[in-house]
């Protein structure tokens, strides 16, 4: 009984995961491409997020709709198992999320793009934000 609680617990989790993965696809594409077009490209930090929206609103939507496409029985397959879950499990875990708010901040406090009090505010509000739209997965 114990074994089948635990396979059941471990499905539960990689269900989630795939269902919660368009959207952290969404966040990290966002994110790359924000320090990559403000740090790599030196565009301001303003315009690097705006155009890092996009991209990541673009690869969510491609995402979502190829989990639709492909449905959760892709967590039965052996390439679930043997890496593609360890990679959508790793995407979708949310801490990471915050720290690389946290990342961005720190980095734009450092460059002196914001304030040190700015930085504090955009990690809150970025923080709030991100929480408020990933509530449902509480």
């Amino acid at each position: 009984m114990n074994m089948s609680t635990d396979f059941e617990k471990q499905r539960l989790a990689d269900f989630l995961a795939w269902q919660w993965f368009p959207r952290g696809i969404g966040f990290w594409i966002w994110f790359t491409s924000t320090v990559y077009t403000w740090k790599i490209q030196d565009v301001y930090l303003d315009r690097a997020a705006t155009i890092g929206l996009g991209i990541g609103i673009a690869t969510w939507a491609i995402a979502k709709l190829a989990t639709w496409i492909l449905g959760s029985e892709i967590i039965d397959i052996n390439l679930w198992q043997y890496g593609c879950g360890c990679v959508v499990r790793t995407i979708a875990i949310e801490i990471f999320q915050y720290l690389a708010i946290a990342l961005i901040c720190i980095s734009a406090a450092i460059s002196q793009e914001l304030t040190l009090s700015g930085a504090a505010l955009f990690f809150v509000i970025g923080s709030i934000n991100w929480l408020l739209f990933s509530i449902k997965n509480v």
